[in-house]
This record gives structure tokens, C-alpha cells and sequence, in this order.
């Protein structure tokens, strides 16, 4: 499973990019540290997709991720 990556991070290596790559690397190292793949991911032949609690997590990753870039260095 550490080898599946997000549709989405294919661009064209931008910071947004790599946002998305950095966030789908925790995303999977979380779900299988705490063996949550039945509940996060749904198994196809070809590519997996995530269930709605998936996509939950993997945004809220990528939005802290996002977020600390913009805010991290200033008083919020």
C-alpha cells in the first residue's frame, strides 16, 4: 500500500505538489501504522479510492500542511 499515490499530486512538481505528495505519504503511513485500511480505503483492481473518512483525513492533513506554509511563521 506505501507505494499508492494520490491521482491528484501528478502535476508538474509546484509547491501544491508537493503538498500533496507529502500529505498522501502521511495519509498511508498512518492509515497502515493504525490498521485502518478498511475503514479509510476501498481496494479496486488498479487504484484504491478513499472512503469519505479518507478523504476527511487526507484533507485535513493537506490543509494543516497548507496552512502551517502560509501561517506557520507568523502569530495567528
Amino acid at each position: 500500500m506505501s507505494d499508492q499515490h494520490c491521482v491528484a499530486c501528478q502535476g508538474i512538481d509546484t509547491l501544491k505538489d508537493k503538498v500533496c505528495e507529502l500529505s498522501d505519504t502521511i495519509f498511508f503511513k498512518v492509515v497502515e501504522q493504525l490498521n485502518l485500511q478498511k475503514d479509510l480505503i476501498v481496494e479496486h483492481k488498479t487504484h484504491t479510492e478513499n472512503t469519505e473518512k479518507g478523504t476527511e483525513l487526507f484533507y485535513l492533513i493537506e490543509d494543516s500542511i497548507t496552512n502551517y506554509l502560509k501561517y506557520g511563521k507568523e502569530e495567528v
